[in-house]
């Protein structure tokens, strides 16, 4: 299949799945921020920014060296299976015990440390999720199914069983069982369309892999850091209240990003390959990126700011007036994001992982220096200033750090008869795999 026809289809499945599943995720977070209230909003938002970084330790930058490399060579997928999945449910393991150890020292009232060991279950389903197999193997209309049958069932458990503030801590079960059936799914196809995969210890393979990934790795964790910081801060230093407006707003920014994650998922495989065979291509298709999203961005933020506070009224209701702010400063973070995504995918594809660590590294000590700055004088508007800061920190230096990869222009980013003209060079594009 043409590469014309691969990204159009796994664009199409993607878009549709992540409209259709992030749509329903969005009515769950609405009504639960309205039946809990700001503060229960709070928690069950400090509760998982906690569970993000326990996260880290079992993906370890594994689904991302896993999608390039099965994305290169298809004839060793089941090598790369097999050890990655072993490695990660043993991490797995690894984390749940440590989120046990925080949460038994973490000076915190017992409902919120509830939370926080309860939402650690995910970890077992996130160590055995098969959606960077898919991705790598270009069948995202698979994915797509795992995905709407996940919260479509997440979101009908919470309206159906959560109708008060005292329900919370049945939350984190309802999540863990949508997102066990979700990996069931995606499990259940690889095996009929690909055969079985097993358990591999193959050690000298792991410090092969381990050894790859480990650089994404702290680049995940470093986004983590300048992406989810300021909720863990705000957490410890702010009132569950304030938290809940925070996180209101950043729900919206993360709908906001809903398109540019799906597209930047759909074309890494492509950047990856391309890489190998033709930098020309890898600069038209990076040209048309770059001018597809400004194109997007300038009038989301227009019309963002301008309505911020019917937005956010109209979502959440009356008590998340705080949240306005917070939203208009975080639609700059859009921008930033949109733009960074490109760059950030074309330094992991093309082999420049440590540079891509470095860059991050920036943007979360940037982000944490901010934040110690910022939101004791500010609070929640200091944390979104800090984040806004952090992505454009990244911004800057992944755009120079491609530079030495593809020479790219601003002047051209904003050309609509090159845009045009890269996009007619981009469809053509093929059997590039």
């Amino acid at each position: 299949m043409s590469i014309k026809r691969t990204v159009l289809k796994n664009f199409l499945s993607l878009s549709f799945s992540e409209a259709v599943s992030n749509g329903l995720k969005f009515i769950s977070v609405i009504y639960l921020a309205r039946i809990l209230g700001a503060e229960g909003f709070g928690k069950i938002s400090f509760a998982t920014a906690i569970l993000a970084y326990f996260m880290l330790l079992v993906n370890l930058g594994l689904n991302t060296y896993g999608i390039r490399e099965i994305a290169r060579d298809k004839e060793r997928m089941k090598k790369y299976i097999n050890n990655i999945l072993t490695i990660k449910l043993l991490s797995s393991v690894f984390a749940f015990v440590l989120v046990a150890v925080f949460v038994y020292f973490l000076p915190k009232p017992p409902e919120i440390k509830k939370l926080i060991l309860f939402f650690g279950f995910s970890l077992f389903t996130f160590s055995f999720t098969m959606d960077w197999v898919f991705i790598g193997i270009q069948r995202m209309e698979y994915i797509a199914v795992a995905r709407i049958a996940q919260n479509l069932l997440y979101v009908a458990l919470v309206v159906s069983l959560v109708r008060m503030p005292g329900q919370i801590l049945s939350i984190p079960f309802l999540q863990v069982g949508s997102a066990l059936a979700a990996v069931l799914i995606l499990m259940i196809v690889f095996v009929r369309k690909y055969g079985s995969f097993r358990l591999q210890f193959d050690f000298g393979f792991w410090r092969h892999i381990l050894s790859q990934s480990f650089p994404m790795a702290l680049s995940i964790i470093a986004i983590q850091i300048y992406l989810n910081f300021d909720t863990v801060m705000l957490g410890f230093m702010k009132s569950e209240g304030e938290l809940g407006c925070y996180s209101a707003a950043y729900k919206i920014i993360v709908a906001l990003l809903l398109a540019g994650g799906i597209y930047y998922n759909t074309i890494f495989p492509v950047i990856s390959s391309l890489y190998k065979k033709s930098v020309e291509k890898l600069k038209l298709l990076m040209q048309f990126t770059l001018s597809l999203m400004i194109l997007v961005i300038v009038p989301m933020i227009v019309a963002g700011t301008i309505f911020a506070a019917q937005i956010i009224g109209l979502l959440f209701g009356d008590g998340y007036q705080e949240s306005v702010v917070v939203f208009q400063i975080l639609l700059w973070n859009v921008a930033a994001v949109l733009l960074n995504g490109i760059f950030g995918r074309c330094l992991l594809g093309c082999d420049r992982q440590k540079y891509h660590l470095i860059c991050v590294s920036a943007g979360g000590l940037v982000n944490l220096v901010l934040n110690f700055i910022l939101i004791p004088p500010l609070g929640i508007k200091g944390a979104a200033i800090a984040t806004v800061a952090a992505e454009i920190t990244v911004l800057f230096m992944f755009y120079f750090g491609t530079r030495k990869i593809v020479m790219l222009s601003p002047r051209e980013f904003f050309s609509f008869s090159l845009f045009q003209q890269n996009a007619k060079e981009v469809l053509n594009l093929i059997r590039y795999r």
